[in-house]
């Protein structure tokens, strides 16, 4: 029978390393976000069309992007109208709006996992 070893996977270290590239990449990802509530792309039944998501820019400065932990962060729009101009709305008269899911390119694109390998790539190479 062998005998027993014990394994140190730095896991500590490695958590402590990953945790700034992990907030980095999630700040671009807020930059894209933003990007997309400016892109003249989203049909509108009204109007302009192709438009930007910006009327007021009350939608736009409400974004909160925060560092939850070292491992968690949290993209927030802190007014109570974003998730009906994120998911379209249905008015009192029967007329749809649609949904401009300013949130959906970036995310499918791999935006955040892509920046997240470029910059954790460089922090696990100096881990001993």
């Amino acid at each position: 029978m062998a005998d027993g070893f014990d394994l140190d996977w730095n896991g500590e270290r490695i958590v402590e390393a990953l945790s700034e590239p992990f907030h980095q990449a999630n700040e671009l990802l807020g930059v894209e976000f933003a990007k997309e509530l400016t892109a003249r792309k989203w049909e509108w039944p009204t109007g302009e069309s192709p438009r930007d998501v910006i009327d007021t820019g009350e939608l736009r400065r409400s974004y909160a992007g925060e560092r939850d932990s070292p491992t968690e962060y949290s993209h927030a729009w802190n007014v109570e109208y974003a998730m009906a101009v994120h998911e379209g709305y249905v008015l009192k008269n029967g007329s749809r709006m649609p949904g401009r899911p300013w949130t959906k390119e970036p995310l499918e694109n791999g935006t955040l996992e892509k920046a997240f390998e470029k910059l954790a790539r460089a922090e696990l190479g100096k881990i001993k």
